[in-house]
């Protein structure tokens, strides 16, 4: 009951945490937004689990769409590649039993940024048609930049983030 109840503080912490980054990003037109707001979504995974991971994801990404823009019908778009972040770096580290190496690390953070920078590529793309401010630049234009980011911060998040993760688990007792 304590592992259980202490894995639901974390989940909700960690998804107060995805809220509070996406509030602090740097936005260059509608094509480029950069956020460490997956940054909590990854520990959560990394640290607990798929199910924890999609639902920091999710709840985190949900609070922050709510609070920025309101329901709209694109808001589960919106959500959907940091669940997908959650889920995929939840499912690796749960097959490597949580204690990844710095290449599983740089392989699954790397791929897991790739996986959310097209997703919200394709998103952005579907929203700008939804909503009538698509031009090829919006997505052409940013292309190179954002991939180049999404593959920094993939690297820097596989060095940083492991060995954060398992201060966690220790601090939390969570083994």
């Amino acid at each position: 009951m304590v592992k259980r109840t202490r894995m639901l503080t974390t989940s909700a912490l960690l998804a107060a945490l995805v809220v509070i980054l996406g509030q602090f990003s740097l936005r260059i037109g509608n094509s480029f937004k950069f956020t460490l707001d997956e940054i909590p979504i990854y520990i959560g995974a990394l640290l607990l689990g798929p199910v924890c991971g999609t639902a920091v994801g999710g709840i985190g990404t949900l609070i922050s769409q709510l609070l920025a823009y309101g329901l709209s019908p694109t808001t589960p778009m919106w959500m959907l590649p940091n669940i997908i972040t959650g889920l995929l770096a939840g499912l690796y580290a749960k097959k490597q039993n949580f204690k990844l190496s710095k290449r599983q690390a740089i392989f699954i953070l790397l791929f897991c940024n790739l996986v959310s920078t097209t997703l919200n590529t394709l998103f952005i793309y579907i929203d700008a048609h939804i909503y009538g401010y698509y031009t090829p630049a919006l997505i052409l234009g940013m292309l190179i930049p954002r991939y180049l980011l999404s593959i920094a911060k993939g690297v820097v998040y596989a060095l940083v983030l492991p060995p954060l993760v398992e201060r966690l688990r220790t601090a939390l007792k969570m083994d």
